[in-house]
């Protein structure tokens, strides 16, 4: 059970920014035995972003940077979680059929033991916004038992490769790659890739995508392909 309270900002035509205030009740049952947690979260938000459309960008940029403090007051435990999100666009051609995207992404939580912090703030990989193939959340550190116990940072990188064939329809292909990990700052080892293709049906509203992925070291619980579907693009 939570709530949550907010004030947002936009600054400028390209810069933006919200406080929330978040107070959290959660009892967890996962690799590690059932805790209480009764956690108050203070996040701001900073976006900066010049793309030239939201759901299809073809040229520009946009930079989100979030920073939460927070307090468990149960375990009496403070942490913090900084996460940042950057995605850069070029279309090639004057027509903007042909377009290149690519994304990287990080997060870290700064406390000493992972066990200390409850399992939906640990951090993960996989799946839709993150590397696409693998199930939702389903790569990080793992116990002795193969359980999934989540990390303290994490870092995926996407790139991707658009054409529009017509007015109407347009061909994605795609590779992610990523991994969470057990100490604060992301090492850059061990990423797991996947690979996949999409189609974009191009709407008034933005394109309907459907993407195929495919996980090219597929660990425990992770599905031979996964498909996505949603309304712009993935990034």
């Amino acid at each position: 059970a939570e709530i949550e309270t907010g004030l947002s900002r936009v600054f400028s035509d390209t810069v933006s920014g919200a406080v929330r205030f978040e107070l959290e009740r959660t009892r967890t049952e996962d690799a590690i035995p059932e805790e209480d947690y009764l956690i108050a979260t203070l996040t701001g938000v900073l976006d900066w972003d010049t793309r030239d459309n939201k759901l299809d960008p073809t040229r520009g940029m946009n930079v989100h940077f979030e920073a939460a403090p927070a307090y468990d007051f149960l375990n009496d435990k403070a942490f913090a979680t900084f996460k940042k999100d950057v995605s850069i666009y070029r279309a090639v051609d004057a027509d903007k059929r042909f377009v290149l995207a690519g994304r990287v992404s990080a997060g870290v939580v700064t406390v000493d033991n992972v066990r200390d912090v409850v399992a939906n703030r640990r951090l993960y990989a996989g799946g839709a916004g993150s590397v696409r193939g693998y199930g939702y959340q389903n790569i990080g550190p793992r116990n002795k038992k193969g359980e999934l116990i989540g990390g303290r940072s994490n870092f995926a990188v996407s790139g991707e490769v658009r054409y529009r064939l017509t007015e109407a329809l347009g061909i994605v292909g795609f590779v992610d790659a990523g991994n969470a990990y057990k100490e604060m700052l992301p090492q850059l080892d061990n990423l797991k890739v996947g690979v996949g293709a999409g189609i974009r049906y191009l709407t008034p509203v933005g394109p309907l995508r459907v993407d195929v992925a495919f996980p090219l070291e597929p660990g425990p619980d992770d599905p031979s392909f996964a498909i996505y579907v949603g309304l712009g693009q993935a990034f």
